[in-house]
């Protein structure tokens, strides 16, 4: 709707402001940048924002620090920037209002939020879109957004298949305190390390995935498109050039149906057993946060399933202490064919520049080496390890230094209401230019393949010992493991 106050014709926008629950959306077309300078403007800052020290690759959401928090009683502001590529970004919300000046690409951007009620249980597909909103943003723009906390929200290009970035923004947060209860959080921001992964929360899996199914502005009651002038429409602009690199090209073509085959067999077959592996938020007690501190730059990430209570032994006693040990073996021992085969081409190309080699996946692949600091169970080597007081919670950190990058993988097993959760977070610091582009070739099949594949892998071989300690002759876990 246009704005009352204004007597002529100004910036196109929309407003929505709910009485209930006190929500708002506020969203303004500024100006054109011109006719294919927004994959440019884009690209351009980018490139600027990889080289900053705060740099943080998370949830397909580039971004970094570049307005630390103030050191103040009443002063908890910050800036951000952060990068939504072609392929956008998963569904979220965050505790705190959020405004950000925003750059679309080539193909103009589609913003997509959701008013639905803040309490998990109420959530549901139809909620979900009766309080749905989509707004269509030319290419080539310059234009602002700001909602308040709690608003669901997901960026992605507005044309389906497009191949140029969505947008790129720089973000102000009023006050990144706001919101967070969690001490051990508040601690962390305060310190000075906040990142917009830290401060977001991911949609719940299972409505994340249904959302997935649907064309979102076909099943959204309530789209608008902003435009400076009649002429000009998102699909009047040619499409620019692609951001994403050709490594991530490639692999979309040459590995996503082959994905798609892998994930439609374990959701058919496996899920009985677990959860489908999603990535989500690193949670603020993971010892992965006190990795590679020292390192401003780095890349993030967090996949997590959920193994059912009736797979496992019972729950009387829980001993997360003993998960870890069989999970760990089940990295070594039984690691993914597939995965394996793709190390062994990784050692071949990496050999001549003299990298670390290892037949098991990177994630894990310290379990295999002869030099650790600590050893968990006096067995398995690792830089760390921690298991809380009522043995619900163990995790342990894995990692290697090598030429190029430094990696730190925290597994985690989380002992919960609905089963045993089994995590890896991993955090990556690079320590030159090659360390960038190796990272970047490589995060693709890293996130949608490798890591996915090593924990379902490792949790039907959990399933399966469990099943053969208490029903050896169970006829459908063998079917399952072969």
């Amino acid at each position: 709707m246009p704005n009352p106050h204004l007597s002529k014709p100004s910036f196109p926008n929309v407003c929505i402001h709910k009485d209930v629950g006190g929500m708002y959306i506020e969203v303004h077309l500024i100006a054109e940048v011109g006719r294919g300078r927004g994959n440019a403007m884009v690209q351009q800052a980018a490139d600027l924002q990889q080289r900053h020290p705060r740099f943080v690759d998370a949830l397909d959401e580039p971004s970094t620090c570049i307005g630390e928090l103030m050191q103040s009683d009443v002063d908890h502001s910050s800036l951000y920037t952060f990068l939504v590529e072609s392929q956008g970004h998963p569904f979220h919300r965050h505790a705190s209002p959020r405004m950000f000046t925003a750059v679309s690409g080539g193909d103009g951007t589609q913003l997509r939020f959701s008013t639905a009620k803040h309490n998990e249980n109420e959530l549901n597909l139809e909620a979900f879109f009766e309080q749905a909103y989509c707004i269509q943003i030319p290419a080539d723009s310059l234009f602002t957004v700001r909602f308040s906390r709690g608003v669901w929200h997901q960026f992605v290009p507005a044309k389906v298949n497009s191949t140029c970035p969505a947008l790129f923004a720089v973000s102000f947060h009023p006050d990144d305190m706001h919101g967070i209860q969690d001490q051990h959080l508040r601690n962390r921001i305060l310190g000075g390390e906040a990142s917009i992964p830290m401060l977001t929360e991911v949609l719940p899996e299972q409505l994340s995935r249904l959302v997935s199914e649907h064309d979102f502005a076909a099943r959204c009651d309530n789209v608008q498109q902003l435009q400076l002038h009649q002429a000009n429409s998102v699909s009047r602009h040619t499409r620019g050039t692609s951001h994403r690199t050709l490594p991530n090209f490639l692999y979309q073509k040459l590995f996503s149906r082959l994905h798609h085959h892998y994930m439609s067999y374990t959701n058919q077959v496996k899920g009985s057993l677990f959860s489908r592996t999603r990535q989500g938020t690193v949670p603020s007690y993971s010892l992965v946060w006190d990795q590679l501190v020292e390192k401003a730059s780095f890349h993030l990430d967090h996949f997590e399933l959920v193994i059912h209570h009736q797979e496992l032994r019972s729950f009387s006693m829980p001993n997360a202490t003993a998960y870890m040990s069989d999970l760990l073996q089940a990295f070594i021992k039984d690691s993914p064919a597939g995965v394996t085969c793709l190390m062994q081409v990784r050692n071949a190309l990496v050999k001549p520049f003299g990298l670390r080699t290892s037949n098991v996946g990177c994630p894990v692949s310290s379990l295999m080496s002869d030099q650790a600091q600590e050893y968990f169970l006096n067995r398995f080597p690792v830089w760390a390890y921690q298991v809380n007081e009522n043995n619900t919670i163990a995790q342990v950190v894995l990692g290697a230094d090598d030429k190029h990058l430094q990696f730190r993988s925290v597994v985690m097993v989380e002992v919960r209401e609905e089963g045993i959760a089994i995590s890896l977070s991993n955090r990556v610091a690079y320590r030159n230019l090659f360390g960038r582009f190796y990272m970047r070739c490589i995060r693709g099949i890293h996130q949608t393949y490798i890591v996915p594949k090593m924990l379902s892998t490792a949790a039907s071989k959990l399933c399966l010992q469990e099943s053969q300690k208490h029903a050896p002759g169970c006829w459908c876990m063998r079917l399952l493991w072969r």
